[in-house]
């Protein structure tokens, strides 16, 4: 599946491993808005002084990533990818109001950043199978950089256990 040339508002096929990175995400996704309400009842936010300042930070980073693939998601004018980066921007903010209200929870956010890393092992059987690619990149360079962002969500992961 290359990337649509069509310049009007559409809903690709994304196929089976496609639907598989999205449902896995979405787990990950429900992680954090679950972290963010059981944090609810904390109105303080850590920064200084958190013990998990470095997993803070790097969801600070992808918070910031997230929201940038809702615009880019908004220009493609796919409508499944549109809705799915609102709620992994949303889900993103989360986590991070999560992790700066209670920054010593665990459970929860390591779910979140496992539920990624196996969303990326799925997205790349799907680049790998399908032949999709998109802003000019070609599907070796689309592979190598979602294993790029899984390894990321696994030294979350591990900010988050240490």
């Amino acid at each position: 599946m290359q990337e649509q040339a069509a310049a009007g508002w559409h809903v690709s096929n994304w196929g089976f491993w496609g639907w598989l990175e999205t449902a896995i995400k979405l787990v990950g996704i429900g992680a954090g808005y679950i972290a963010f309400f059981n944090s609810s009842g904390v109105t303080d936010l850590t920064i200084g002084g958190s013990p998990r300042l470095a997993a803070v930070i790097l969801v600070a980073v992808f918070t910031l990533a997230m929201i940038g693939v809702v615009f880019m998601r908004i220009m493609q004018k796919e409508l499944i990818s549109i809705g799915y980066s609102i709620l992994n921007a949303l889900g993103h903010i989360a986590l991070l109001f999560a992790l700066l209200r209670v920054p010593t929870q665990t459970t929860l956010p390591i779910i979140f950043a496992v539920a990624f890393i196996l969303g990326e092992l799925a997205k790349q059987r799907f680049l790998t199978i399908s032949g999709y690619v998109e802003g000019g990149a070609n599907t070796a360079s689309m592979l190598m950089f979602s294993r790029v962002v899984a390894v990321t969500y696994l030294v979350l992961a591990i900010f988050l256990i240490i």
